[in-house]
């Protein structure tokens, strides 16, 4: 990880996903493309801003719903973007 300005940054490593990145630092995927402006997989050697996230990392479970997880449908999106789907990992 790079520290600049206070802002942390990570620059991508051969084979790695905007996945495995968000896994490693416990933050959303969606957050990751949301601070970068990503409209596709990252590439080797990019510089990605990581966001700044506050709250618990959660892996979800099958049968978790948007609200449980964060108390309504809106705070989720907001927090983690619009998908949930089992083994995901996300903000609450």
């Amino acid at each position: 990880m790079l520290k600049i300005d206070g802002r942390k940054y990570h620059k991508v490593s051969r084979g790695e996903t905007i996945k495995k990145i968000a896994e490693a630092y416990c933050v959303g995927e969606y957050a990751i493309v949301r601070e970068n402006g990503l409209t596709g997989e990252v590439e080797t050697g990019q510089i990605l801003r990581l966001p700044k996230e506050r709250g618990n990392c959660y892996m979800v479970q099958a049968g978790d719903t948007k609200s449980v997880l964060c108390g309504s449908e809106e705070r989720y999106e907001k927090i983690n973007g619009p998908y949930l789907f089992p083994g995901m990992r996300v903000r609450l």
